[in-house]
Order: C-alpha cells, then sequence, then structure tokens
C-alpha cells in the first residue's frame, strides 16, 4: 500500500514535470500529452482511492482519455491540500525507549512488545527496527490508569 508521503511525493513529481512540458510542447503533441494528464489523473485518483479517498478517485474518472493540463493541475492541487499534514518530528530526548518504558511501566519487555501489538500502549513511533514512545504520551497514559 502506498502512503500519504508516497502520494504527496507523486503529486508534487507529476506537477513540476508537467509544468514543464506544458510550457515546451509543441502544438501537434497536444493530443499525446493531453493522454500523459489524464494518465497522471488516473493513477493519482488510483492512489486516492488505496488512501481512502473514494471523493478524489471519483473525481479523477471525469477526465477520460484526454485532459488539458490546467484542469488535472487543479485536481493534483486538491488532491494535495487533502491529504493530512505530516506529522511534525520528534526530538529523540522526547521520547522513552522499550527498556524505558518497560522499567516506567514495571513489566517484562517482551510484555511492552506483546501489548504494543494488541493496542493497550499509546501508539509508537517506528523508524526501520527501532521502536520509541514519545514522552508525553506515555506521561498521559499512566496517568489515565
Amino acid at each position: 500500500m502506498r502512503t500519504n508521503s508516497d502520494f504527496r511525493e507523486f503529486i508534487l513529481s507529476a506537477i513540476d514535470r508537467f509544468d514543464r512540458l506544458y510550457e515546451s510542447a509543441p502544438p501537434e503533441a497536444v493530443l499525446e500529452t493531453g493522454r500523459g494528464y489524464a494518465v497522471a489523473a488516473e493513477e493519482a485518483g488510483n492512489m486516492a482511492a488505496k488512501l481512502g479517498l473514494p471523493q478524489l478517485y471519483r473525481r479523477s474518472l471525469d477526465f477520460g482519455e484526454f485532459a488539458e493540463w490546467p484542469h488535472v493541475k487543479v485536481f493534483l492541487a486538491e488532491c494535495l491540500a487533502a491529504l493530512p499534514a505530516p506529522p511534525e518530528p520528534v526530538p529523540i530526548g522526547e521520547t522513552i525507549g522499550v527498556e524505558e518504558l518497560a522499567t516506567m511501566l514495571g513489566v517484562n519487555i517482551r510484555t511492552i512488545y506483546r501489548r504494543r501489538n494488541d493496542g493497550t500502549l499509546p501508539a509508537p513511533i517506528q523508524v526501520g527496527r527501532l521502536v520509541r514512545w514519545r514522552r508525553a504520551d506515555v506521561e498521559a497514559f499512566m496517568a489515565a490508569k
């Protein structure tokens, strides 16, 4: 499954690429470039559907086999606006590792992983194989218990 960041990257790349093509395409290439714009709109619609944005998918179907760049560009901007803002990075000093969390909760490390998997802990931040929790989330979790 594609992610929001993949979708954002696709849209920004398509806008950049097709803006340049739109400015430089000779008049006799209008039909071919119009098909390319329609394909970009279709791909954006498919990605939107996979990310749970069915209204954008339905809108992408309006373009058919040929589309004009200004219309597709507006559609891609709508797709970009529909995406949630990327999360702000959390400084590593404001996070807690597995060992520290186990100590704070007075449980075994295996219990931490089991609770993470069954959803009884706050959602962790995972970067590759590194699993950490926001300190504020853990403190709020402990206060609620």
